[in-house]
């Protein structure tokens, strides 16, 4: 199989558990803001499959989990859009660049993992002011996406622990070699 075609074999995998993950949190009250199940799917894509698939799917994946299961509800959908591409962007961006100093993988999932995470909610904190301004004129509260932040900790604590095993282990199963086909005799 060609290298291509194992990332979008990846690619369309990672959105499917990003439509069924935050369906499956929900039956927790309060499990889609604790857990952040949408997280998952697209910091592994950005993390395997570069920056380009993990913004794709960052956009993708919220649009469709509306569509089919009606989750991320309006106006989250839009919200969450943007912070997932920019969680895809980082964590591949970052990913490819610790990959050109050298960095052990694993140092290199960690860091990447943290400074997305960051970058993401940033980026989440600024489409909250934005829509604020557009919306009603003024800006949410700073607490709002303090509460955020705070809510989804287990959430990130869990992605922190699980994303890495997660990572190493597909990257491990894709590298396998194929075993030598035996020429066929007539």
């Amino acid at each position: 199989m060609s290298k291509k075609m194992k990332k979008l074999v990846i690619g369309g995998m990672l959105i499917a558990l990003n439509i069924v993950l935050p369906y499956v949190f929900h039956f927790v009250p309060g499990g889609g803001k604790l857990f952040l199940p949408m997280h998952f799917g697209v910091l592994i894509a950005g993390l395997l499959l570069g920056p380009v698939y993990g913004i794709a799917i960052g956009i993708t994946a919220p649009f469709l989990g509306m569509v089919t299961t009606g989750m991320p509800q309006m106006p989250m959908t839009v919200f969450m859009t943007f912070e997932l591409a920019a969680y895809g962007a980082c964590s591949g961006g970052f990913s490819l660049l610790f990959r050109k100093t050298g960095l052990s993988e694993i140092w290199n999932i960690y860091l990447s993992l943290v400074l997305s995470m960051v970058a993401g909610r940033l980026v989440y904190a600024g489409i909250l002011l934005v829509s604020g301004f557009v919306t009603s004129g003024t800006a949410p509260a700073v607490i709002t996406v303090f509460t955020s932040f705070l809510a989804g900790l287990p959430g990130v604590a869990v992605q922190l622990l699980l994303i890495p095993v997660i990572v190493l282990s597909i990257q491990k199963a894709v590298r396998m070699e194929q075993p030598a086909e035996t020429p066929v005799r007539y």
